[in-house]
């Protein structure tokens, strides 16, 4: 896929390297569903009906981040016969965990063929952004393409009158019966590397690789695709997203770098030596000193609470209040909760392996700790003192 300036402002996350060949004024493929999960409506009728068609999953932090958003749509436009769908392609087991913790209002549906994924996407691989959000009207005709928190309540009333013309904020989707501007052009064809990235990304063979570059883009995007990513900014900013959000130091403000990587951070044992790579690449020193903090000792109180996560995949995405933690062990987590919650370290001594799914609000500590009862855990705090990471230039 290509990289557009979309990436700047919205968090999302990057699966493939599809093209999406639709265009915003055509006709929309056919929505197949395998499995109705929520909010079933009367009438499942998917044609001739005006329709709210968002593509999320269970591993998407921002997709999650997005459902209060979409429910809010939903209850101003309750009377206007809007079917609102919620379109995974994952199974019953997979999706229980999430509609445990998370409110949708939408009608929660699944396609595990994946044959909605492949009509909207290039119809030879799926779609490559998620979230995505597109608009049908009872004409089956495709109005807008978008990412979710990008639909307002004007956008969806133009769309209720039939005064919508159709839009497309998203570069692999077009408008049908409209030129690219020049611009445009430029935006969505101005990052190459990025697509190299997902070829590795794609190839299970590379288990790690790691290019830097010094850039003359003064922006700071993030992308993560579970097993590597993206990331573009400072020195700080890099080590920041990467490791240690609360991490500090007196660097160059006005070089950027972009950093492209695949790396197991889930492991601890490798997440130690990548962080030693991206210290070496950057020429930084790393000094570490301590503060008092609160120490949490993990212990499982009650393991029916907890849910396995299906599958080998493994990825933690952000929310706007926290993250989503797909396919990792308690140990991991603790770990990465220490890194993430400033004032804070969590201990797990268990030898529980399993790899679980959690969705934690690490912005708001207090309601973290009562949020991780709910998952069965019991903790048991103390006073302690925790790691402060203070970062300068190598001489």
């Amino acid at each position: 896929m290509k990289y557009l300036s979309l990436l700047l402002v919205l968090s999302i996350s990057v699966i493939g390297n599809a093209q999406m060949t639709l265009k915003a004024g055509e006709t929309a493929p056919e929505i197949h569903v395998t499995d109705w999960f929520k909010n079933p409506p009367v009438d499942k009728t998917l044609r001739d009906r005006p329709i709210v068609l968002d593509f999320w999953a269970t591993w998407c932090g921002s997709c999650i981040a997005a459902v209060p958003h979409l429910n809010a749509l939903e209850a101003e436009f309750a009377d206007d016969d809007i079917l609102f769908l919620a379109m995974t392609y994952e199974t019953a087991e997979q999706v229980a965990p999430t509609l445990e913790r998370v409110d949708f209002h939408s009608t929660v549906v699944s396609d595990t063929e994946k044959r909605t994924q492949l009509n909207f996407g290039d119809n030879g691989q799926e779609l490559a952004m998620y979230p995505t959000t597109v608009l049908i009207d009872a004409q089956n005709v495709l109005r807008w393409v978008g990412h979710p928190t990008m639909l307002t309540s004007d956008i969806l009333r133009q769309f209720v009158d039939g005064t919508l013309e159709p839009v497309n904020t998203v570069s692999n989707f077009k408008v049908a019966g409209r030129s690219t501007k020049k611009e445009e052009i430029k935006k969505t064809e101005a990052a190459p590397k990025p697509r190299k990235l997902m070829d590795i990304m794609r190839d299970g063979s590379v288990k790690r690789y790691f290019e830097l570059s010094e850039t003359d883009k003064n922006k700071t995007v993030g992308v993560n695709m579970g097993v590597g990513g993206m990331q573009m900014g400072t020195a700080l900013q890099i080590y920041q997203a990467l490791f240690d959000p609360l991490a500090a130091g007196d660097l160059d403000t006005t070089q950027y770098y972009e950093l492209r990587y695949k790396a197991n951070l889930n492991d601890a044992q490798s997440r130690k030596a990548f962080e030693m790579q991206v210290i070496d690449a950057l020429n930084l020193e790393k000094t570490v000193t301590t503060r008092p903090s609160q120490h949490h000792q993990l212990q499982v109180g009650d393991a029916s609470k907890l849910r396995v996560s299906k599958g080998d995949f493994s990825s933690n995405s952000e929310t706007d209040t926290g993250v989503v933690f797909t396919g990792w062990t308690i140990g991991d987590l603790a770990e990465n909760l220490s890194a993430k919650v400033p004032g804070h370290q969590f201990i797990y001594a268990g030898d529980d392996r399993k790899r679980y799914v959690f969705h934690l609000p690490t912005k708001n500590p207090e309601q973290l700790l009562k949020t991780l009862e709910s998952y069965g855990f019991v903790l048991r705090s103390e006073a302690g003192t925790e790691e402060v990471v203070r970062l300068r230039a190598r001489e």
